[in-house]
């Protein structure tokens, strides 16, 4: 992966809104100074001026496909934080369609972080479903999977304050709450096995507290639902969700005693 070091631009204390114009940034002819021109202007909300900065950037590296690659990734990231959310991710899917081959992994860390972005946004808006899939999508990705990345992709924790160690744990716990909150206990208690099988013992010690009391909330409200589908004859609903709390040894005689007449109601 390409080193490009890079910074942001602080406005002059006392500016006013109305007096930060695109031309007011002027930085050297070079590729760090048009990928920096970027990102200020997508800090200052001037979209346009950006996509051309980081179009200029590009003729500044001799045509190495790698250098070009980690443009269009710092493209999309700046211009994800612009709110044009579909285009970021446009770029991130094109990239893998057509440059499959390089630096997957810095593509799939940046496609990592604009997906959990995506999830806290689906979150704040109450749109739980949908953020499940977002977070499920960040999972997915793979960047989580490498113990290289966090040392690897410096550039981009630096140039963007990312913490890629605190982003596995941040997407795994907000898929969780995303499940419950959409009222799928289950299916959060099942994202709850999942993290706790692929977080380092360290993560586990950090999120004890959080992890107990959240399987205790999922557990109570499957109980509940399971209870409530079983008296509606739902028994495939009502295993499920028995299954899900035994499966945590959260049992006693009385949740085996009900997913034995749910099975038993299924046959007849």
């Amino acid at each position: 992966m390409p080193i490009v070091h890079l910074f942001w631009p602080e406005n002059t204390p006392g500016t006013s809104p109305s007096m930060m114009r695109p031309r007011s940034i002027s930085i050297q002819s070079s590729l760090i100074g048009y990928i920096s021109e970027g990102i200020a202007f997508c800090g200052k909300g001037y979209v346009r001026e950006a996509r051309i900065a980081f179009d200029a950037a590009s003729m500044f590296t001799a045509q190495d496909s790698e250098v070009n690659h980690f443009i269009l990734l710092i493209k999309a990231v700046a211009l994800f934080s612009t709110d044009q959310h579909e285009e970021a991710m446009l770029l991130i899917k094109k990239l893998a369609a057509a440059c499959p081959s390089t630096d997957p992994l810095a593509r799939r860390v940046v496609e990592t972080y604009l997906c959990v972005q995506l999830g806290i946004n689906a979150l704040n808006r109450v749109r739980h479903d949908e953020a499940a899939d977002h977070f499920t999508a960040a999972i997915n990705t793979g960047a989580f999977s490498s113990k290289i990345t966090q040392f690897t992709y410096d550039d981009l924790t630096v140039l963007f304050g990312w913490d890629l160690v605190s982003l596995r744990l941040i997407a795994h716990q907000k898929r969780c709450q995303a499940f419950l909150s959409a009222g799928k206990p289950d299916e959060a208690l099942e994202a709850h096995k999942q993290m706790m099988d692929a977080i380092d013992e360290s993560a586990k010690v950090n999120c004890l507290d959080w992890s107990n009391a959240f399987t205790e909330e999922c557990s109570t409200l499957c109980l509940s639902n399971g209870d409530v589908a079983l008296a509606a004859n739902k028994y495939d609903k009502a295993i499920g969700l028995y299954s899900a709390v035994i499966g945590l040894d959260y049992t006693s005689d009385v949740i085996f005693a009900n997913r034995s007449k749910a099975r038993l109601g299924k046959m007849l």
